[in-house]
């Protein structure tokens, strides 16, 4: 109790190298934000929950301009509560060239979120909302080229910006390819 009252919404902190936003804070439960990373990360992981003085939070969105233009990170795990990517999330990170969605639960990702990644990125995401994470990625990265490839199926967006990358989408879980390239779903 003492401990839940020096926490208080839009409260500041730092786990891990990873900076933290408290949005609320319900006695020893809350939810937070990422806000952005404190020194040197290259591998960035967004756990499903932190623990900041005694109290678990809920890791449930990431910041608009959360990772603005780092050069240092090349690959990014969002966790499983992520819903909410803000817009220009990862905007310029130009290392950044593996992106494993684990969250089942987004809903939204922000304009401009991976523009000017590195590439030919790859973004892994869940099998089971395949459809529903590609709209998301296509209607907010303006991608206007989708093909598919051969095994792993990987999706390749290419995004019209400048430098106009290209992203693949890995769909995991998912390896029935016939010897002539067709899909079985």
């Amino acid at each position: 109790p003492k401990q839940a009252s020096v926490v208080k919404a839009g409260k500041v902190f730092v786990v891990k190298k990873i900076r933290y936003r408290v949005i609320k804070v319900n006695g020893r439960k809350g939810s937070v934000t990422v806000k952005g990373v404190k020194g040197t990360v290259k591998k960035l992981v967004i756990p499903k929950k932190v623990v900041y003085k005694g109290i678990r939070f809920e890791v449930s969105a990431i910041d608009d301009r959360a990772f603005y233009k780092n050069r240092k990170i090349r690959r990014a795990l969002i966790g499983t509560n992520i819903r909410l990517i803000g817009k220009m999330a990862f905007y310029g990170t130009k290392q950044l060239r593996y992106i494993d969605i684990k969250t089942k639960k987004l809903k939204v990702i922000g304009k401009k979120a991976f523009i000017g990644i590195y590439p030919a990125a790859k973004i892994k995401i869940p099998r089971t909302r395949k459809k529903k994470y590609i709209k998301l990625l296509a209607n907010k990265q303006r991608v206007h080229k989708m093909e598919f490839s051969a095994f792993p199926l990987v999706l390749h967006l290419k995004i019209a910006a400048v430098p106009a990358p290209v992203v693949h989408t890995v769909v995991s879980d998912i390896n029935l390819i016939s010897r002539d390239g067709k899909l079985f779903t």
